[in-house]
């Protein structure tokens, strides 16, 4: 149970952190028609396990209490996205969705992410690598 513990908050610590996206335009003109421009998105991403109100649940534990990656625990989120650093900093969306526990060998998580609208983020998200891409549409 302490390892589980462990994990999971080494898990919060990392959907905690600062998050960014980045979006590089293909090719030909932009809707702007000055070329290919990239867009840069910068945010924070703030995730509450417990508590009043929590913004994150886990809906099924894993199957496996041995399991050193969590694997089939699945995840509701409704996450606060910030401008900056601090919680009460300017709110700019909400992240909500799901991340399920989805990889028997390694701390990842599947990640199904939208604000309900413009931006979704669908991919695999292995936590403890120091550099991870995840596509966002």
């Amino acid at each position: 149970m302490a390892k589980r513990l462990a994990l999971m908050l080494m898990i919060f610590l990392v959907l905690g952190a600062s998050c960014k996206g980045h979006t590089h335009g293909g090719p030909g003109p932009s809707p702007s028609g000055h070329g290919s421009e990239p867009t840069h998105l910068h945010f924070y991403f703030y995730e509450k396990v417990s508590g009043p109100s929590p913004s994150a649940v886990t809906m099924v534990n894993p199957p496996d209490n041995t399991s050193n990656t969590l694997f089939g625990m699945v995840v509701v989120l409704d996450d606060l996205l910030t401008v900056g650093p601090n919680p009460r900093s300017k709110p700019v969306g909400r992240a909500q969705g799901m991340y399920v526990s989805s990889d028997q060998t390694r701390i990842g998580l599947l990640m199904a992410t939208n604000n309900g609208s413009m931006i979704t983020v669908l991919g695999s998200n292995h936590i403890v690598d120091d550099v991870r891409e995840m596509p966002i549409e």
